[in-house]
């Protein structure tokens, strides 16, 4: 039961790294596409914010 368990949380936590990781792309790439203004404060609260997440997300599968 604690290994059906323990990987259930290591493939629920490994999708939301990849979902985070498929975020910041977005976000990148729009910033590196129209680099007019677009530096505005909602795209570096949502980096910075899904790069928390990424690290507590890290974390957590290193305590798993």
């Amino acid at each position: 039961m604690t290994n059906s368990t323990e990987e259930y949380w290591v493939d629920q936590h490994s999708k939301r790294k990849k979902q985070i990781i498929s975020q910041l792309e977005k976000y990148i790439k729009v910033r590196n596409v129209s680099k007019i203004d677009i530096v505005n404060m909602r795209f570096d609260h949502e980096i910075k914010r899904l790069r928390e997440e990424l690290n507590t997300v890290n974390q957590l599968l290193d305590v798993i």
